[in-house]
């Protein structure tokens, strides 16, 4: 049984991916269908775009600005989400330059709605947190297999 685009679509917004259904959809049409997805994951795993993009944040985007502006302006930020329109005025004002606005929010784990998650952005790009026995959460499907 092969599912229409837009059923793919809300079904792997659904999984650990962190992908938006927006964002699902976008995949889907340039994997072609479902069953190229899993062969373009491994494609990427294989070329290490994930560490790439990885290394690219960490020269492009000031972590502890970010997390102290955060940390001023969104009250329980732990569990917080923010719209992307939101979280690109963070970004901007942590010091991200424009044209890397984008590729900044590419990164993010987001809802099935498309909201940034704060807690895991903060996580793998906030710079360094004050350590707590508690902070340790479980790592995300996506974050295992891209191997971060």
């Amino acid at each position: 049984l092969i599912l229409e685009n837009t059923a793919a679509a809300a079904l792997l917004a659904q999984l650990p991916l962190s992908l938006s259904r927006r964002e699902a959809e976008a995949l889907l049409l340039a994997a072609g269908s479902i069953l190229a997805i899993g062969p373009l994951l491994l494609e990427c795993q294989k070329q290490g775009i994930w560490k790439a993009r990885c290394a690219w944040a960490a020269s492009n985007i000031n972590g502890p600005a970010l997390r102290t502006i955060l940390q001023r302006q969104v009250a329980e930020m732990e569990s917080r989400s923010l719209e992307p329109g939101d979280f690109a005025r963070v970004l901007q004002e942590a010091g991200v330059a424009p044209a890397h606005l984008q590729p900044a929010m590419w990164l993010a784990e987001k809802s099935s709605q498309g909201e940034i998650r704060l807690h895991e952005y903060l996580a793998n790009f906030g710079g360094g947190a004050p350590a707590s026995p508690e902070a340790k959460k479980k790592r995300g499907m996506w974050s295992r297999f891209m191997g971060r």
